[in-house]
């Protein structure tokens, strides 16, 4: 028992050094693109990505969709991408969630798009929370759900993404998906604005006429007491 214990151990200490030293390969090959090394990022990228790397194969796809150091090729890209996402990279899940909406590369599906996004979100990934939080509201390749829309808002929304900070407000000032609450809606639209998105100005103004000079110094109080939750991913 003893020697298996320790067999695992040294395996589990193998698999972590070649991890540590594909993704410092992986690192070279990132430098590499910085510097338009195209060339020189593809011979890193492409054996890693056959090897089996998430991370490697999610940036070999970002390499073909976008043209760059190869002919542009969208199946191309969605292979690696989906080889990618099988492995839980949560970028290559939103990207390959976004080709389901476009139809680029694979056959359209608004349900494949949602499924793939739905895993990238509950991971964290910011944009596949704020594209979800959208298509609840809209109902596209879902059905509309007004819970499910502020649910998502909220995840992207403490992370500190703006667009659904402003968005999240809106559904508290109308009470859709989550109980009306001005004081929550002027907080969130605060937040929004000294992140830059001057977008929440004129609601949260339109909201203000209705609250009283106490509910609004407790809305500043909470918005300048709020911190992310998590760094935002995108």
């Amino acid at each position: 028992m003893r020697k298996l214990i320790l067999l695992v151990a040294v395996l589990t200490l193998a698999l972590s050094a070649c991890s540590r030293n594909s993704d410092k390969k992986l690192d070279g090959a990132l430098a590499a693109l910085a510097k338009k090394d195209y060339a020189g990022a593809l011979a890193i990228i492409q054996p890693l990505a056959k090897d089996g790397n998430a991370k490697a194969q999610y940036n070999l796809g970002k390499l073909y969709i976008d043209g760059t150091g190869v002919a542009k090729d969208a199946t191309e890209a969605a292979k690696w991408f989906r080889l990618s996402a099988d492995q839980g990279n949560m970028d290559a899940q939103f990207t390959l969630g976004k080709l389901y909406d476009s139809g680029e590369g694979v056959a359209k599906s608004a349900e494949d798009a949602v499924k793939w996004m739905k895993l990238a979100g509950t991971q964290g990934q910011v944009e596949a929370q704020f594209t979800l939080g959208n298509k609840y509201l809209t109902g596209q390749g879902v059905a509309q759900s007004d819970d499910e829309t502020s649910k998502w808002f909220q995840q992207a929304a403490e992370q500190g993404h703006a667009n659904s900070q402003s968005n999240l407000a809106v559904m508290y000032a109308m009470g859709r998906g989550v109980p009306r609450n001005d004081v929550e809606a002027y907080k969130w639209w605060e937040i929004a604005l000294k992140l830059g998105y001057e977008g929440a100005k004129g609601n949260q103004d339109a909201v203000a006429r209705r609250m009283t000079e106490s509910q609004i110094a407790e809305a500043k109080k909470l918005a300048a007491a709020w911190k992310p939750k998590a760094e935002l991913k995108k």
